[in-house]
């Protein structure tokens, strides 16, 4: 199926390569790249540019190189001349030597699985609200101090851009607070993600890792 001018929707195709890299960047989190891309009528991905990447690390151009092989499956109609697609990929980045976990200490060096003492409370962000934007999504990476506090938080990926949704959720990790047994249960200088998908007059969801 396409729509208006030559759109081609992920419903009706199927992206057939993983756009997924493990080159080290600069940046020890994943992050999520939004590409729009042209389509040929084969299915061939490119040339795509970047619409949203977390900042630095070089997420953008990984995962361009990995779009450069992706093919979409052909629907029975056909894709028209001209049309494109828009996805989004979530590109890996390796996490740091330092906190990999060894014989030495077994410990991981990423909290997947966090006990809050005070959890991160997210609030939907005005600036959003006053735009009309009824709903978006952000995900940060945070270091977590020996006392449980989150500290050198970064906004990984945030859509819509420039809806404060990242900065709702930097706002709550400055508050928010592991219990002594998650701190414990890692290595010392372990990350945390906070994901947070934000819905206007609906309590926002959130998790953390």
């Amino acid at each position: 199926m396409t729509g208006a001018g030559g759109f081609v929707t992920l419903a009706a195709v199927a992206v057939v390569a993983v756009l997924s890299g493990g080159e080290a960047a600069a940046q020890d989190a994943p992050g999520i790249v939004s590409l729009d891309c042209g389509v040929s009528p084969e299915g061939r991905v490119g040339p795509c540019t970047v619409v949203s990447e977390p900042a630095g690390g070089g997420y953008g151009e990984i995962a361009l190189s990995r779009a450069a092989s992706a093919r979409l499956v052909v629907p029975p109609e056909g894709i028209p001349a001209g049309a494109t697609v828009q996805f989004e990929t979530r590109v890996e980045a390796p996490v740091p030597e330092g906190l990999r976990a060894s014989e030495a200490d077994p410990r991981p060096g990423v909290i997947t699985d966090p006990r809050w003492d005070i959890a991160p409370v997210i609030e939907f962000p005005t600036r959003a609200s006053q735009r009309g934007i009824e709903s978006g999504q952000a995900r940060a990476r945070c270091v977590v101090a020996p006392d449980g506090a989150l500290t050198g938080c970064v906004v990984l990926s945030e859509h819509p851009v420039g809806a404060d949704f990242g900065a709702a959720v930097l706002s709550a990790a400055s508050t928010a607070r592991l219990s002594p047994a998650s701190v414990a249960s890692a290595r010392p200088g372990a990350i945390v993600e906070i994901n947070s998908t934000f819905r206007l007059a609906q309590e926002t969801a959130q998790s953390a890792r």
